[in-house]
């Protein structure tokens, strides 16, 4: 499989597959959230076109593959090899997993060791007090507005939920109007059953009184 463009060059050192270089490629591992997986081949090359053929150019390549099947990373994990066949053996390895083509020279990360007392450290990119200062006052601020914005959020969720409730208990009441609306239409239509039968009784009553009062008078015309 072709090489990707970012590829990150470990060299065995020695035999010993626990060293620096087998830490290092043992170590890289996929997130596992990430769409990516690992897929690891061997490979072992002549060199004879160099006019070796005691040696040959072996190791390792690890693909970081997407969810497409393309190599974002690739790890080569070349067997120790001693100079000057190392240049030999790494140019062999390039051009064969590259194509052939010096276009695609991809971008190497050659990960090393150095004596902690061989190092020389340089800023060459120091910030001033005030930049400092300038960017811990931004920080704050960002910082007081996202607890501003956290209260706000709180506030407005407390609302909806005062506003919700006043809601339901309004339906409740509107659901009790109507209930009383209907008792008080019922009252009335009683009431006016009443009225009725209280006004068919005393027409009755006059009816039975008017007949008593020609009842005596026909009595009194008689004697």
């Amino acid at each position: 499989m072709k090489a990707a463009t970012r590829v990150i060059l470990l060299l065995k050192d020695g035999a010993d597959d626990g060293g620096f270089a087998s830490s290092i490629s043992n170590a890289l591992q996929p997130n596992p959230n990430s769409n990516l997986r690992r897929l690891e081949e061997s490979f072992e090359l002549s060199l004879e076109k160099y006019g070796i053929k005691d040696h040959k150019a072996s190791g390792n390549m690890i693909h970081f593959l997407n969810s497409n099947g393309v190599s974002e990373v690739s790890v080569l994990l070349l067997e120790h090899i001693e100079p000057p066949l190392l240049a030999c053996a790494l140019n062999e390895v390039l051009v064969s997993f590259l194509g052939g083509t010096s276009s695609d020279i991809p971008n190497l990360v050659v990960p090393f060791l150095v004596e902690a007392s061989k190092l020389k450290l340089e800023n060459k990119n120091a910030i001033s007090s005030y930049e400092v200062s300038l960017l811990l006052a931004v920080a704050k601020e960002r910082e007081e507005f996202a607890k501003d914005n956290t209260k706000l959020e709180a506030a407005v969720a407390t609302l909806e939920a005062e506003v919700t409730q006043v809601k339901a208990t309004n339906e409740k009441q509107a659901s009790r109007i109507k209930e009383l609306e209907y008792d008080v239409q019922e009252v009335e239509e009683r009431v006016d059953d009443l009225c009725d039968q209280l006004r068919d009784a005393r027409e009755r009553e006059v009816k039975r009184a008017r007949k008593a009062g020609l009842r005596e008078l026909d009595l009194a015309g008689t004697s």
